[in-house]
Order: C-alpha cells, then structure tokens, then sequence
C-alpha cells in the first residue's frame, strides 16, 4: 500500500488523497521497513510538498514542516552520520517561513555538528545569518556571512543575495553597488552555476533597478513590479516584489 501510494503522489501531484494516505501509512509502519527505504519514503512525501509549494499553495509549509519535524525524530536525514547541507537549509528555511524562531534556533546549535566537516562552518553561519535577518538583527547577520570560508558556490551567491537584501533595506546604497558589481563579476567566472546563473544575473538587475529608482525619488514603479511579475527565473522574487509595493505603495 505504501508503495502504491508512494507511486500515485509521485505521478499525480494535483491528487491530495494519495498524499495523505501515504503521509498516514509511513506513520504506522516505517519501522517495518529498513532505513533506506524510510529515507525514500519522507524525500517523496517532501518532494510532493515542494511541488504543492512551486503551484503557489502556501498551506504546505506547515506540512513540510511536520514532515521534517517527523523525520528528524526517526533519523533518516542523517546518512553516516552526517546531515544533508541543502536538506539542513530546507529546514532552516521552513522554519523561518513559519516564524517558528525558537525551534529554528535551537535546530541550527543542535545539528550543526552532523554537517559536513569541511563545509561545517560555511553552511552554518549562513544559516544562522538567515535566522538573525529574519528577526531584522543585522548587526548579528552581517558578520556571520563574512566569516562563511566556503567553496560551495551555490552558498556563496545565497549569501551574496542576503547581505544584498541588508544593504538595501538599511539604504546603504554605495555598498550595495559596490556588493552587486562584484556579485555580477563572480557568476560570470563560475561555469558551474546552470540556469542558477540567469536565477542572479537577474536578482543583480531588478536590485539595481530599484534603488536606482528609490535614490530618483521616483513616485512609483508599476513597470518594474510587472517585469519582475512576467521574470519566471529570479532569486528572491517574492522580497524584490514585497520591496517595490512597500516603496512605491503599488
């Protein structure tokens, strides 16, 4: 049943039943099966979660949440001992999404030894910088991202992008051209980055964009807001847009 489930949420994502039935079966009888398979059984419960979230459907970050709350207790995001770091970030991200601070902080000290030692410090300073910005404590936040030391260039432009994000909304302009010039240079020499490399090549321009028009005193920014809108690959769409309404009263 459990497989027959796990099938049916996997080729039917716009079907609720089958997700739920499985979410219930894994509950009751995940120790029967060997931990191999309980891990495939909570990345297929979380993937569909993911793809409910991609169609816009917020209700599944509480969810995911108790999907993730459910597996760290069972232990299947711990593989030989150590934690997933994009698994680690998920969590984090999660948490904060539903102002769950407490949790969140106390899930960052808790299995930050599990992380990859040699990617230990970077993912988790990041992730504890993620914490602080969210409770708009910068002065904690700032410092965390320069002290990241890692070679993960994914983690390094997320960090680009936050300590972006503070600059602007601090309105410490110069720092953040300076911050974006040098973000810019820096995905253009990585070769790794895929379709990531559009994902901040456009976060960079739409930024730009809009503190040049916060600094004009300009009255508004419908255009801006509709691009943005209309750009399917962007990092942090959803701040960029919040922002553009928040200055412009859209």
């Amino acid at each position: 049943s459990i497989y027959y489930h796990s099938y049916k949420a996997l080729s039917n994502h716009e079907e609720e039943g089958n997700f739920r039935k499985l979410k219930e079966l894994v509950a009751l009888h995940e120790s029967k099966f060997p931990k191999e398979e309980q891990i495939s059984f909570y990345r297929i419960l979380i993937n569909y979660c993911i793809r409910r979230l991609n169609l816009g459907d917020s209700n599944f970050y509480g969810e995911i949440f108790e999907i993730y709350k459910k597996g760290l207790e069972v232990e299947v995001f711990i593989e030989h001992g150590i934690f997933h770091p994009s698994t680690f970030g998920n969590i984090v991200m999660t948490g904060l999404r539903l102002k769950e601070h407490d949790w969140t902080e106390e899930f960052l000290f808790k299995y930050k030894e599990t992380l990859p030692a040699e990617q230990k410090e970077g993912i988790f300073n990041y992730n504890l910088a993620r914490f602080h910005y969210q409770k708009k404590d910068y002065n904690k936040a700032m410092p965390l991202l320069s002290r990241m030391d890692t070679d993960d260039v994914l983690t390094n432009c997320s960090a680009k992008t936050l300590l972006a994000k503070m600059y602007f909304e601090q309105e410490e302009y110069e720092a953040l051209e300076s911050l974006l010039n040098s973000f810019k240079i820096y995905i253009r020499r990585k070769k790794v980055l895929g379709y990531h490399k559009e994902l901040y090549e456009h976060f960079i321009l739409y930024s730009r964009q809009l503190w040049s028009l916060v600094i004009q005193n300009q009255k508004e920014s419908r255009g801006l807001f509709q691009k943005i809108q209309e750009t399917k690959i962007v990092a942090e769409k959803r701040w960029l847009l919040e922002q553009t309404e928040k200055r412009f009263r859209i």
